[in-house]
């Protein structure tokens, strides 16, 4: 038997529409109705943490959450298996996949359809994310998201859809496993990150910045403006900006952490490629910090919490040099 625990946030999954849209309504005992567990296989417990939509959590409950799945596995819990909204799904994810250390699995899950819509997909997703944490095969692969019978890794994965019930994809390739019949089919390499060490309480404010054609560099001028502590900076393909932004970046650069992603859906922040101004090699001189393959909002949530927890700028460098 394993010793399963569970942990409510919220979200679609725990959602009704009884008039007026979908709102918050279902504690974890409704979420476990009707998943007919073999109880001699799986022996659940279930924690309701909050009920908000996932756009209102924010990393403070994330610290919170990931402080009470180490103290269940300090008390025995085997696996974990967390549902919760999937609008942020995949920031939660790859948080505690950066702050949870640990062999045992850790599932999270959520749904695209409301349980009171027809069709609602909350029940099979949260089956199948118990009979993945329950699957031994996924001890020691980190976090792990389940959704439309697809696993996915943390650092990957990205909502790529608004409302269909596949949503979920993974960048730079598929998913690193199938459920069928039952069971996990493991189909991909799995890429994890450096761990990092849990905060305290969330204090660093670090805004994504995206550029967009004909951006002369008002808007950032504004945000630079701000008591900032980090930044990420979402350029065009490989890590580009129009040249007007390269001497406002320059000057953030020299005060706090500036990290330079894409906003491409895939692939990696080039670091030689390009001379010209704006370019990526043009942006690393003047002190960006390239992002690997990382996502603008994973960018943005590591150097968040590695300021939380108290890294300097090569604690900083040295993270993302590494991814």
């Amino acid at each position: 038997m394993v010793a399963i625990s569970l942990f409510t946030l919220g979200g679609t999954i725990a959602m009704r529409d009884e008039g007026g849209g979908a709102r918050p309504a279902l504690g974890p005992a409704e979420l476990m109705a009707g998943l007919d567990l073999d109880p001699a296989h799986v022996d659940l417990t279930a924690e309701a943490v909050v009920n908000l939509p996932s756009g209102h959590l924010t990393l403070d409950d994330i610290y919170d959450l990931a402080r009470r799945i180490r103290a269940a596995i300090d008390d025995g819990a085997e696996a974990v298996v967390v549902t919760q909204g999937t609008d942020t799904l995949e920031e939660t994810a790859f948080a505690l996949d950066l702050l949870l250390d640990v062999d045992q699995p850790i599932v999270i899950t959520g749904a695209m359809r409301a349980a009171s819509t027809l069709g609602t997909d909350g029940p099979t997703n949260l089956h199948a994310a118990i009979l993945t944490a329950a699957d031994p095969t996924a001890r020691g692969r980190g976090v792990l998201v389940v959704l439309n019978d697809s696993v996915h890794g943390a650092r990957g994965v990205t909502k790529a859809h608004t409302s269909r019930v596949d949503a979920f994809r993974t960048r730079d390739g598929g998913p690193i496993g199938l459920i069928a019949e039952g069971r996990i089919v493991w189909a991909g390499a799995l890429t994890r990150s450096p761990r990092l060490v849990l905060p305290l309480q969330a204090r660093a404010r670090v805004p994504v910045y995206t550029s967009y054609l004909g951006d002369d560099g008002v808007a950032l001028l504004a945000l630079a403006a701000m008591d900032l502590q980090g930044l990420v900076v979402e350029g065009f393909g490989g890590g580009h900006v129009p040249p007007a932004l390269g001497q406002t970046l320059e000057s953030v650069a020299a005060q706090v952490p500036v990290v330079l992603a894409s906003r491409c859906a895939e692939g990696p922040v080039l670091t030689q490629s390009y001379g010209y101004a704006g370019s990526e090699r043009d942006l690393i001189a003047r002190g960006l910090i390239p992002a690997g393959n990382l996502a603008g909002v994973k960018a943005r949530l590591a150097l968040t919490i590695l300021l939380d927890g108290g890294a300097d700028l090569e604690r900083v460098k040295a993270f993302f040099a590494a991814l």
